[in-house]
């Protein structure tokens, strides 16, 4: 929107017209994804922004609306929206239901959930075997990756390590161990921007090379000691932060694994779920940290977000890694009108980003999902969006 240079009215109150004021490259996407129309009265102002939807839900013009939310009960239960003026909804209520990853497949199975994501091959056999059930899948649009903290003074802040600590990681050890079985042939994500199966997807990745991250770090002053490399009265220590799920410790402890090959020390530190991006991600409180980015059909709009680097405006950008140098080339790739041009610029945007050990993509989520079996238009979407009025159940 800071490309937008005015918003005028159309033919009638229901249509707007915007005019840029420079090129960009990813206009179809304007209103897409998280760039959704949202109504002043949580735009108007810093405040209204930050808070105006925290407690409820203000106006909507989608076929649902939110009929009540229980904390407690960790529930939000949508009911048809009067003022929809499109198909009716076949359902006449939506029920979301906040529960611990490790109870969802039981609660699919005891009729308390109709559909719940799956994350480990031991779900989908459940689901598989289970009657009335189905698993339903195409390549999700999740993707789990490790961040480093580049800020001044993190054990990290020098490049060179980070990048070191990169090729000294096993992606695709990593992508075999949590997805055989999953997928017909494991393989890690080896681009920031675009996912697998998506146009403009390129292998940009540096490679899985112990010894060569052994020569960088001793060239960079990190000698062992050891079995921790030291330098400068420093142990080359990290600490590894994530959600408290056993897929994220799984993960860690297999890098933490290939980080002890090379003299690399690394700490498990698990943080529970609530306030872990607000207390936790946001403030830098972390050496590596590991969670999950949303891929979208319109992916080139969030390059700025989470790889620009303005100190003043950190956005996504938890590890606080960039470069001027950068940011030029991601303000080219947004202003490139000709989208096979714009698919080169982002890929030398990705190049840049993993020289820079900014973070590592691990893999994409393989999509699956359990789900009733007579549950009708709803399962894994992949890169498309919901048609929320054609969800229903077979008669």
């Amino acid at each position: 929107f800071d490309r937008v240079a005015r918003v005028d009215r159309g033919v009638d109150d229901r249509q707007a017209v915007l005019t840029f004021e420079r090129p960009y490259a990813e206009w179809r996407g304007q209103f897409a994804g998280n760039a959704a129309l949202f109504p002043k009265s949580v735009t108007g102002d810093p405040d209204s922004f930050n808070s105006g939807l925290v407690d409820a839900m203000g106006p909507t013009a989608g076929p649902f609306r939110v009929q009540s939310t229980d904390r407690a009960q960790g529930r939000i239960v949508l009911e048809r929206n009067p003022l929809w003026w499109g198909t009716p909804p076949k359902l006449d209520t939506i029920t979301f239901s906040v529960l611990d990853s490790a109870a969802r497949v039981a609660a699919l199975q005891n009729d308390e959930l109709d559909v719940t994501p799956l994350t480990s091959i031991d779900e989908v056999l459940t689901v598989r075997e289970s009657a009335g059930l189905e698993v339903r899948r195409a390549p999700g649009s999740r993707f789990r990756h490790l961040t480093f903290n580049g800020a001044p003074g993190s054990i990290l802040a020098d490049a060179g390590v980070r990048v070191a600590i990169s090729k000294a990681i096993d992606r695709q050890a990593i992508a075999s161990a949590l997805q055989n079985g999953l997928v017909e042939d494991p393989k890690p994500l080896n681009n920031h921007i675009f996912l697998q199966g998506q146009e403009g997807y390129r292998d940009n990745s540096l490679p899985f090379d112990p010894a060569a991250a052994e020569r960088e770090l001793d060239a960079l002053g990190w000698r062992r000691e050891g079995d921790v490399r030291v330098k400068d009265g420093r142990r080359l220590v990290i600490r590894d932060v994530m959600y408290d799920d056993r897929t994220w410790v799984q993960i860690a402890q297999i890098i933490q694994r290939n980080l002890a090959d090379v003299g690399v020390g690394m700490q498990i530190d698990t943080r529970p779920g609530a306030g872990f991006f607000t207390d936790v991600i946001q403030p830098g409180d972390f050496d590596a940290a590991q969670f999950i980015f949303q891929g979208d059909a319109f992916p080139l709009s969030s390059i700025p977000q989470v790889y620009g680097y303005y100190p003043d405006d950190l956005q996504g950008n938890f590890g606080r890694i960039g470069s001027p140098e950068l940011n030029e080339l991601i303000e080219r790739t947004l202003s490139e009108l000709d989208p096979q041009r714009a698919i080169e610029l982002a890929n030398q945007v990705d190049r840049a980003v993993f020289e820079e050990g900014h973070s590592l993509p691990l893999f994409q989520w393989d999509g699956s999902y359990g789900v009733r079996a007579d549950l009708a238009n709803f399962g894994s979407p992949g890169l498309a969006s919901y048609d929320y009025t054609a969800i229903g159940f077979v008669q």
